[in-house]
């Protein structure tokens, strides 16, 4: 009997002293140039850039984002504009994602129009593979166990 007592106290001891999982902490935007909210007037030739340095606390979580203009919908749809995903460089910090506003490539009628960085630490969900996408948030819907972080600057086109 003692011999089943110390077999029970050492696998309740075992299971007392496993990790806990990790935390899933959100992403976040480290540094961004020109600021969030900025209003980026492109001109011909003009190479004005737009730069977001990537990071999150979970050292290896993939980063997925999408670039998006018009978006959250409203009168005019928003269109998905590009994705990448980033794999985990062993620290908080990723790499830089830049990108040079254009209104030509991107289809952008004369006026202003929101240019939205949105990065999740999961993988986005896809309507076209049945998953349930939220309406409000069609092109960057993300899991219940996900964190999302979005960052807007106003693009002028004119």
């Amino acid at each position: 009997m003692k011999g089943l007592l110390a077999i029970g106290v050492l696998v309740l001891g075992a299971c007392s002293t496993a990790e806990e999982p990790e935390a899933n902490h959100p992403p976040f935007i480290a540094t961004s140039a020109p600021e969030e909210g900025a209003i980026i007037t492109p001109g011909a030739g003009s190479g004005r850039e737009i730069a977001a340095t990537l990071a999150d606390e979970n050292i290896g979580d993939h980063l997925f984002m999408r670039l998006l203009i018009d978006y959250p919908g409203g009168e005019v749809p928003g269109q998905l504009l590009r994705t990448l995903e980033l794999p985990p460089s062993g620290s908080p910090v990723r790499s830089t994602m830049r990108v040079q506003p254009d209104c030509r490539a991107f289809a952008a009628a004369s006026g202003i129009h929101r240019l939205m960085l949105s990065v999740s630490d999961r993988p986005f969900l896809d309507a076209l593979a049945g998953e349930d996408v939220d309406p409000e948030a069609p092109l960057d819907s993300i899991r219940v166990d996900a964190h999302r972080v979005r960052v807007v600057w106003l693009l002028n086109c004119l």
